[in-house]
């Protein structure tokens, strides 16, 4: 067994500083979780993880989700139809998950059965190809003409 290391005066009062920083650090951390928790729950907490998960995952901004979704006119972009209940929560983003393009803003079920069920409608059929084919360009132009009118 090796010989135990001896420290200095001033080592041991370094370490066992140190290592009282780390327990009091420790103690904190139960305060600083249940802090940022209440924070979470309140309307500024949401709409900031909102939007920081926006720009995380689909590289826009709620005020630019904001923009598709009016310019949408708040209807979803392949069935047409309006939001019969949100309860509060907000319709999906759509994007090509080769390019990360914004194609549009999806009920849940077109975001999830699009090209499997088509409600046996041709129209939604083609709306669904119209969809594939050039949402991520209206969304662009979208975007774009909001930027220039200093929207976003």
């Amino acid at each position: 067994m090796p010989p135990k290391r001896q420290y200095s005066d001033a080592e041991r009062k370094q370490r066992a500083a140190d290592a009282t920083r780390r327990m009091k650090a420790k103690k904190g951390r139960p305060a600083l979780k249940a802090a940022r928790k209440r924070y979470a729950a309140t309307p500024e907490g949401k709409a900031v993880a909102r939007n920081s998960n926006l720009v995380r995952l689909y590289g826009i901004t709620s005020v630019q989700y904001e923009v598709i979704w009016e310019a949408q006119g708040r209807v979803c972009a392949i069935c047409r139809r309006p939001p019969k209940y949100l309860d509060g929560r907000r319709w999906p983003v759509d994007h090509d998950h080769r390019t990360g393009a914004v194609r549009g803003v999806l009920c849940v079920y077109c975001n999830r059965a699009r090209l499997g069920r088509g409600r046996e409608d041709p129209e939604i059929m083609r709306n669904v190809l119209d969809y594939l084919e050039h949402g991520a360009e209206r969304v662009a132009l979208t975007l774009k003409t909001a930027s220039d009118w200093g929207q976003s």
